[in-house]
């Protein structure tokens, strides 16, 4: 062996023995990796109003974050609203779970704003949602709901809403007298830049070729679903 070998090798057992020191050390050096880890692989955004300590650690060592979780084949996303993702991955076929969260987040976006409501505003003051809100929603997306079966109010907020209360995008407030509200989170940028990009998209398609105008309501929850899971943020 020569001197150039030799050298290599001690190197790369001097990596190895680093390698085993800092995995050792793990739960020392970062104390929430168990829980982040968790958290993010179910499909949780991490942000200060939810996941305090856990967004804390995230914000204090992303790079070791992200290149941890780069080793487990995962890819780290921090949202400049102020929140932790990991890309989700490409899926042929979407979960009814998933399609039920794409059906409610999209369609609330898009109500709110029939209302001349503003979604920043909505998501950065925590304004309370409403049953009255929700119930005007499943009213004027009751067609497009009922292919994920969210067709009522009732299974809109039992299993739509849930799952994003699961997620971390929306929160749920108990008021006195049994009366429930909600307030969107930080990570609804998330599909506040998904409904954007599919908005600039459609009027760059109708300006190139007119007759597409039409198919501006024919969106379908599999496309909608879909582009949550594909789109690239800035």
């Amino acid at each position: 062996m020569d001197i150039h070998d030799e050298q290599e090798e001690q190197s790369l057992g001097e990596r190895i023995a680093g390698a085993k020191l800092f995995a050792s050390r793990l739960q020392e050096l970062l104390p929430q990796f168990q829980a982040i880890l968790g958290l993010l692989e179910s499909g949780v955004f991490i942000s200060s109003s939810a996941n305090v300590k856990e967004f804390k650690e995230l914000s204090r060592f992303k790079d070791a974050y992200t290149s941890l979780l780069s080793m487990m084949g995962h890819e780290l996303i921090a949202h400049p609203a102020g929140f932790f993702y990991l890309r989700p991955m490409e899926m042929d076929v979407l979960s009814k779970r998933e399609r039920q969260a794409a059906a409610s987040i999209f369609c609330l976006i898009e109500s709110l704003c029939d209302r001349g409501m503003s979604i920043e505003s909505v998501i950065t003051s925590e304004e309370p949602i409403t049953q009255e809100d929700l119930q005007i929603m499943v009213d004027q997306h009751r067609e497009r709901l009922s292919s994920v079966d969210l067709h009522t109010l009732e299974s809109f907020t039992n299993l739509g809403l849930r799952k994003l209360i699961e997620t971390g995008v929306m929160t749920e407030i108990k008021r006195q007298q049994d009366r429930v509200e909600y307030c969107l989170a930080l990570p609804a940028f998330f599909y506040l830049d998904i409904c954007r990009k599919m908005s600039k998209d459609y009027e760059e398609k109708v300006a190139a070729d007119p007759s597409l105008a039409s198919d501006e309501d024919g969106r379908s929850i599999d496309d909608l679903a879909q582009s949550f899971l594909s789109t690239e943020h800035d």
